[in-house]
């Protein structure tokens, strides 16, 4: 927040800019211009421009296994995560269908999921192929220009819905959007 007693001036204007990018919802640029700062006119102190990226918009979800009779929905740890899901959500047979950004691949990323509850998840789920220390291995060793493609299909959800779903590359993608990769769609094969 920008302190007007600490530069003692006369005048200040907020200035918003809403830039609209492609594949990204909105970046915010606050600038306060200050007509008079100690005498001098004009200037715009650089460490008080603040610049906010809001996530990257990218409608691709990911399916998480539920296991028969949807037997993770009663778990209470998880009864917690799907609660505070963000974005809309599908049920599809014994999976859950979650936004990329809602799943436990990036929430683990981004320290919001435990690396208990990933493991408890790909433990109990039989995913042998998956566990943190072998997801730690893929982001130690992450190169994007040796990364297969993430595989996407078209599914319909909900009433006419029609969603991208992830069959191949959860973590990847997941990585590619925690780092704010830019042109993440050339890295996305779609079938």
């Amino acid at each position: 927040m920008f302190n007007k007693n600490k530069y003692n001036i006369d005048n200040i204007f907020k200035i918003q800019y809403i830039i609209s990018i492609k594949k990204y919802k909105y970046i915010y640029i606050n600038i306060f211009i200050m007509t008079t700062i100690n005498g001098i006119d004009n200037n715009i102190l650089e460490n008080d421009i603040n610049i906010k990226k809001i996530e990257p918009f990218i409608d691709i979800y990911c399916l998480h296994y539920l296991l028969p009779y949807n037997k993770l929905l009663h778990d209470e740890e998880f009864k917690i995560f799907f609660k505070n899901l963000k974005y809309k959500y599908y049920f599809l047979n014994n999976h859950i269908c979650i936004h990329i950004l809602d799943s436990i691949h990036y929430k683990l990323l981004q320290n919001k999921v435990s690396i208990n509850m990933y493991n408890k998840y790909t433990s109990i789920t039989g995913q042998k192929e998956h566990n943190y220390d072998i997801y730690q291995k893929i982001i130690n060793n992450f190169d994007i220009e040796k990364m297969e493609k993430i595989k996407v299909y078209k599914k319909k959800l909900g009433e006419n819905e029609i969603k991208n779903i992830i069959s191949d590359g959860c973590h990847r993608l997941s990585i590619l959007l925690f780092n704010n990769y830019s042109n993440i769609e050339k890295f996305i094969s779609y079938s």
